[in-house]
């Protein structure tokens, strides 16, 4: 259930962040000022291209709590799409100045993960053949989480295109922390769909 979880919310963030992008920043709630992130120290864990999420962050003026979440999210999120499904990343505040502010990231990536097989339930109007290609993975490559969601998200594009407007797939996730491989399994709820009328 908790994996389960991870992966929903890691598909709600990831919309989150884009309609922040879009949208813009909501104000400062309780009149809190604005201030400028100007840099994000990382430690805990080996340099690698992941660290490089937080770099569009720097120079941004925000809510304090607003920079700390994203902050803290873009990492998380780029080491999963890295195969460290269980990173754990906390980000607080290092110091503040007139100049802006500096956050302290401590990241403990943890084991990197493969994908070992992705599984449909409960589905008819596709075979299990046609919806495994819809995800751009293969077993045994780094689990990537941003290709779980891509694979997700043209699952709902196709049941959409059949008339099943309301469709939405529903991952589930089993870790092997022996073979650090993940299982797949997507629940697919034909039943409850309404289709929209032709």
């Amino acid at each position: 259930q908790r994996f389960m979880r991870a992966v929903r919310l890691l598909v709600i963030a990831t919309v989150a962040l884009a309609a922040a992008s879009a949208t813009g920043q909501p104000a400062c709630p309780n009149n809190q000022p604005t201030v400028t992130l100007r840099r994000v120290k990382l430690a805990g864990r080996t340099p690698s291209s992941n660290d490089l999420a937080v770099e569009p962050l720097v120079g941004e003026q925000r809510c304090l709590p607003d920079l700390i979440n994203e902050a803290g999210e873009r990492l998380r999120s780029a080491y999963q799409e890295s195969g460290y499904f269980r990173a754990n990343v906390r980000v607080e505040l290092e110091s503040e100045s007139p100049m802006g502010v500096e956050l302290y990231a401590n990241i403990d990536a943890g084991p990197q993960y493969r994908l070992s097989t992705i599984r449909f339930t409960g589905g008819r109007l596709f075979s299990p053949a046609e919806l495994r290609l819809m995800f751009p993975i293969q077993g045994g490559e780094v689990f990537d989480t941003s290709k779980i969601r891509a694979g997700l998200e043209a699952m709902r594009r196709a049941y959409a295109e059949k008339g099943f407007i309301n469709f939405v797939p529903s991952p589930d996730v089993e870790v092997d922390d022996v073979m650090r491989t993940i299982t797949v399994t997507v629940a697919l709820d034909e039943e409850i769909q309404t289709a929209a009328s032709h």
